[in-house]
């Protein structure tokens, strides 16, 4: 008995997404309509209008028939840019249609779908991703076809003829080799996947723990339609009927926690890519990378060359010419190595950087894995995995539904992007004096482009828009072709030919990529630059005979569903997975051995009394060695010498550290007395804002990172100056955001004290195309503390408050504060109440534009007596006015945290405050939150609370529920984040081999590295030559390869800036240890130094420091605009072996070293 299940018709049943717009249009455009328009693309969406204005079809619907509208739905859409409500979330939702829609109105307040407001793309994302849901149904059923139902049969006749049983690709092998056409073997990925279990065999449990992340990076989420963004969806899904717990990640700003293996895919743009990965690798997330790496390195062929043939050339036969002329120039460029043939300055090297942050590799086939390894990616785990395509939805379709629609029939079908890479104008040139009707199925993706397809296309030339991937009509167009053909110059592996083999077409491909290596025998390869080569193809195939053509459909379609199935894809890509999962086991760090540095830069440098952030490093500083005892030291930056000092417990605990860093000498003396003994694995902590204002602090904490192998932990008080960068001078928001951008690229981590700090710091990442680290959310303490041991209450100040009621407010003046908002209500309270107003006490340095708030108050002169300002206050003073105010006020635009209402609700003090940024955070319940622009709810609350007793009582009975937090428990949130957190181990500096050459120049010559992946800092701007060290310390660094060790030589291709003839002073430092000093003239040469591998401090890592001592500056020694403190051009970087050719050269060195000096003094004589 054989059972043989009955099929059902997937084209027939095709699932569809029913989405209702509600609602009219208005002139303004809203509601989003452009939006809606951008979408409509998409396949296999119904879309159901009811009003006018929108860019389909609607219908009125009565109000005693819209439930029943509403339960027809899958969807109701809110597009709208602006809204109140709307009213259709409320409709919809209760009668159990699911809503769509952005932040807008109301929407927050209730369940939906939601997509970026006014964000096309993202809007196509979730849609997409709706429509896939469904599509998974469908595919659960995929097996359960007609063609299956036969094919079955078929087998079951074979038996019973007592034929023998052979798989079905013998089968088709068979046939094809009857009628003349021979097939090769098909290679198989890499022998690590032939132990892969077959499809049907059923999955070990464990699948359902692992959690996997797909995604792409936002070119190709936003502005690409090209396969990544097919494949990536389609992966999902596949890994999903494995019982893997996959999802799509749409952008960066996903938490990366919650994946064991984040899938990246594709490596263009390259810098696009790298953010990507660097940030999974922030978040100890193992990354796996799909390179779909394209050989380009015709591009300047393809397009200056083509570009220059086709504008120049003024008739057929002169193009031809052209087209001879340069394929000879081709067959020179293909002689050199693919190295020395780099499409683009970087290219090679940027792919190379991006395959060392990935834990496995997935090719597409390996011609992608042998053009890796000519540009020098020798990764130690990697898989093929070939691409896959959905069989059923291409075979058998109907080819009436395309033919129909654009009227044309036994067609040469061209599926792609209308691009040069695509080669869509060489296809069109190459038959345009034939008769044969050419479809170009595709979005333009270069308008100039396109225009020279039209012109060397025929009158029988048809173009079609971008159809959508996997819908009928783009399989109707695969059945109704007569011959298939892409003659790209470089692909990974286009699904659009599996896509054409699973119809069975006729194909004519590209001899350039994998294609032959997906497709044997069983299609036809051309060169792309030779319209003759091509033509000739195309009308072989054209003309082959049906017998012929049917064969080899049937063994393409035998070949697609056995070895290109989703099924097999995923059971490979899953066996991927687990082999990144055996080489990236984490190496946990002993955190009870781990020391932690605590820079107290911030605190060191603060005069006066500590407010603010400097108060909140005092605090934590002091908690955090409390509670984690011998292993914390601290830190901070010396500015005379630029490198880290450490100092005395002692002065951190006693609150004295400031009294160290008045001076160069005590600066000097710090330096000297201790020397920082940073192993890998320790943790630096910079918690102050020492890094806002100066990019030297930034820069040297950068290196300390680096050189050391430490972790990196840094606290982000707020992002205010990037958000709201009209309220500060000058540019004080430029350099925020700079110091912010590569403070943040170097932590590891990041402490917020607010979710709302933690969402603006990842917008700023978003925003700045940084990796996203982990930010961990800690609440700042809100205690008494009296940071001066000396201080005493400072009665002459509050004399004057003594039995007077007044209203408190403690913040710095400054125009974000708000100030001027709170003198225009108090001159209407004391308006409305005279002298019976509290007085208003504001206790804070003046700040940004604090003069504009007194120039205010000097308007308003009757209002004075009831405004008090105090400065400079000790803490005790400070407690008293906390006490003995009615309540506090705190009406800030944004604020990072706003301890001042912790600090008033602690102390037993109702706060009227703002509800800008994470202030709502600090007591929601307790304080009352008011918008900082609503003058009239802010007056109000302040006369209820002034003169409502009760009311003001109730509050306060209220806030004995409120619970404060000390600076210790905040510590103790803080210590239990740092136990927790691993290092990095990935490589943070490129890697420099024996005979390799850094360039310094603009342009690097051929096989030698650029140096902008090796500068750290201190340099100029290339020039063709080379490039100057600018300033008193130029860095650059890199990575030991792993097999060159022991000691080696540098050396140096310099000159200095000598415009008085006296040579530069340069010392020389790895890893600060200094190695020698070289005295620098004005003539090129090569200076050497000989690097012991015992100055490496971690994986064979070199820091180079050039400690220039007499830079000097052009507008100083000559007419010239340069202000630049120059010291010595660099031309290039040699790394030798340590074995010197000159017996002599140690005491060269050292006369070259005393020739200088000798100079030096000729030079002071003169």
């Amino acid at each position: 008995v054989e059972t043989i299940s009955p099929g059902v018709d997937l084209d027939a049943f095709r699932p569809k997404l029913r989405i209702g717009v509600v609602g009219r249009t208005y002139h303004t455009g809203r509601k989003g309509e452009a939006l809606i328009r951008e979408v409509m693309d998409i396949q296999d969406i119904e879309w159901h209008f009811t009003g006018e204005g929108w860019p389909g079809p609607a219908r009125f619907v009565e109000s005693s028939e819209l439930p029943s509208f509403y339960r027809s739905l899958d969807y109701v859409l809110v597009s709208s840019l602006v809204e109140g409500g709307p009213m259709c979330v409320l409709e919809a939702l209760a009668s159990g249609c699911k809503v769509i829609a952005p932040r807008v109105g109301w929407v927050s307040q209730f369940p939906h779908v939601e997509f970026k407001l006014g964000d096309a793309a993202d809007l196509r994302r979730v849609l997409l991703e709706l429509l896939e849901e469904k599509k998974v149904l469908q595919r659960s059923v995929s097996m359960y076809t007609w063609d299956n139902f036969a094919h079955k049969h078929h087998q079951l006749f074979q038996r019973l003829l007592g034929r023998p049983l052979l798989p079905d690709f013998e089968l088709s092998l068979s046939e094809v080799k009857e009628t003349g056409v021979k097939r090769q073997p098909v290679q198989r990925g890499d022998a690590k996947l032939e132990s892969v279990p077959p499809v049907l065999k059923s999955l070990n449990s464990s699948e359902n723990d692992l959690r996997v992340g797909v995604t792409l990076h936002d070119r190709e989420l936003k502005k690409s339609r090209g396969g990544p963004s097919v494949r990536a969806p389609r992966t999902v899904s596949a890994l999903q009927q494995l019982g893997v717990q996959a999802d799509l990640y749409a952008s960066r700003d996903s938490n990366m926690e919650d994946v064991d293996i984040l899938h990246v895919f594709n490596v263009w743009p390259p810098h696009a890519c790298e953010v990507l990965l660097a940030q999974a690798m922030k978040h100890h997330c193992v990354s796996v990378l799909s390179p779909i790496f394209l050989d380009l390195t015709e591009s300047r062929f393809f397009r200056e060359k083509l570009n220059s043939i086709f504008i120049e050339a003024d008739s057929i036969e002169e193009l031809f010419d052209a087209l001879d002329a340069m394929r000879l120039e081709l067959e020179e460029h293909h002689k050199s190595p693919l190295f020395k043939q780099q499409p683009f300055p970087r290219y090679f090297s940027s792919i190379r950087r991006l395959a060392n942050y990935a834990s496995h590799l997935i090719l597409l086939s390996d011609h992608e894995r042998n053009l890796l390894r000519q540009i020098g990616v020798e990764h130690p785990s990697c898989s093929v995995v070939k691409n896959p395509v959905d069989a059923s939805i291409f075979d058998n379709a109907d080819p009436r539904l395309f033919s129909e629609e654009f009227g044309v029939s036994d067609y040469v079908l061209c599926v792609g992007r209308i691009e040069w890479r695509k080669n869509q104008a060489l296809l069109a040139l190459a038959l345009r004096d034939t008769d044969l009707p050419l479809v170009f199925v595709g979005h333009e993706g270069d308008v100039g482009y396109l225009s020279f397809v039209k012109k060397y296309g025929n009158n029988r030339t048809v173009f079609v828009d971008r159809v959508e991937p996997n819908s009928p009509l783009l399989a109707s167009a695969y059945a109704g072709a007569r011959v298939f053909c892409l003659p790209s110059w470089s692909e990974g592996a286009p699904l659009v030919a599996l896509e054409a083999a699973a119809s069975g077409c006729t194909m004519v491909l590209s001899d350039r990529s994998s294609e032959s290596e997906y497709f044997g025998d069983l299609a036809r390869y051309v060169d792309p630059s030779d319209p003759g080569d091509i033509r000739t193809k195309v009308l072989e195939a054209y003309e082959e005979s049906f017998e012929v053509r049917y064969a080899r459909a049937q063994a393409l379609k035998d070949l697609v569903r056995t070895e290109h199935s989703w099924e097999t894809y995923a059971q490979q890509t899953l066996a991927a997975y687990r082999l990144a999962q055996t080489i990236s086991v984490p190496k946990k760090q002993n955190s009870d051995k781990r020391r932690i540095f605590i820079d107290v830069s911030t605190l060191a440098y603060h005069s006066g009394v500590p407010t603010g952030i400097s108060r909140v490093e005092a605090q934590l500083a002091k908690e955090l060695g409390f509670l984690l005892g011998e292993r914390v030291r601290y830190i901070y930056w010396v500015h005379r010498t630029q490198q880290f000092a450490e100092v005395a417990r002692a002065d951190v605990e006693k609150g004295t550290l400031k009294a160290m860093a008045g001076s160069d000498a005590a600066d000097a003396a710090a330096v000297q007395g201790y020397e920082l003994d940073i192993q890998k694995g320790d943790i630096v902590i910079s918690m102050g804002s020492a890094w806002m204002r100066n990019h030297l602090y930034v820069e040297d904490l950068s290196i300390l990172k680096i050189t050391t192998g430490a972790v990196l932990v840094t606290m982000v008080h707020d992002v205010i100056q990037y958000k709201m960068q009209a309220l500060y001078p000058g540019d004080i928001s430029g350099i925020f955001i700079r110091n912010c951008d590569s403070f943040l690229r170097a932590s590891d981590a990041v402490l917020a004290c607010s979710e709302q700090t933690k969402r603006d710091i990842r917008t700023f990442c978003l925003d700045k195309n940084i990796p996203i680290p982990p930010i961990n959310v800690f609440r700042e303490g809100d205690e008494a503390s009296n940071t001066d041991p000396n201080a005493v209450l400072a009665r002459e100040t509050i004399t004057d408050l003594d039995n007077k009621p007044f209203v408190l407010y403690v913040s710095s003046i400054d125009i974000r504060k708000n100030h001027r908002f709170l003198v225009e209500l108090w001159w209407k309270l004391f308006s409305e109440y005279g002298d019976e107003a509290p007085t208003l006490v504001l206790v804070g340095r003046i700040g940004w534009r604090g003069a504009e708030f007194f120039e205010l108050l000097d308007t308003h002169p009757e209002v004075q007596e009831k405004i008090l300002h105090l400065q400079n206050i000790n803490d005790l003073t400070l407690d008293w006015l906390y006490n003995h105010c009615l309540f506090t006020v705190y009406p800030s635009r944004y604020e990072g945290w706003g301890l001042p209402v912790a600090e008033s609700l602690r102390r037993g003090k109702f706060c009227i405050a703002s509800d800008g940024g994470s202030l709502s955070e600090v007591a929601p319940g307790y304080a009352e939150y008011i918008d900082p622009i609503d003058f009239i709810a802010w007056y109000d609350a302040l006369v209820k609370y002034s003169f409502n007793h009760e009311a003001l009582k109730a509050k306060e009975v209220t806030i004995q529920g409120y619970k404060s937090t000390t600076w210790r428990e905040s510590a103790q949130q803080i210590a239990s984040y740092l136990e927790k957190i691993q290092g990095n181990d990935y490589t943070q500096l490129p890697s420099l081999g024996l005979n390799q050459t850094i360039s310094f120049a603009a342009e690097a010559h051929e096989g030698q590295l650029d140096a902008d992946e090796f500068v750290l800092r201190g340099w100029g701007m290339p020039e063709p030559e080379g490039c100057w060290t600018v300033g008193e310390r130029a860095v650059f660094g890199f990575q030991m390869d792993e097999a060159d060790r022991g000691d080696w030589m540098l050396c140096i291709s310099a000159h200095g800036y000598t415009p008085d003839r006296n040579p530069v002073e340069v010392e020389f430092a790895v890893n600060g240890v200094s190695l020698l000093t070289w005295f620098v003239d004005g003539k090129c040469a090569e200076y050497k130094v000989i690097i012991p591998h015992s100055v490496a401090r971690h994986d064979d890592l070199y820091c180079c420091t050039l400690k220039i001592h007499n830079p000097r500056s052009p507008a100083n020694c000559e007419a010239s605009p340069d202000t630049r403190m120059l010291g010595i051009h660099v031309r290039q970087v040699m790394l030798r072996s340590s074995v010197i050719e000159e017996p002599s050269s140690a005491r060269f060195q050292i006369y070259k070293a005393f020739k200088g000096l000798m100079r030096r003094f000729r030079g002071a004589g003169n």
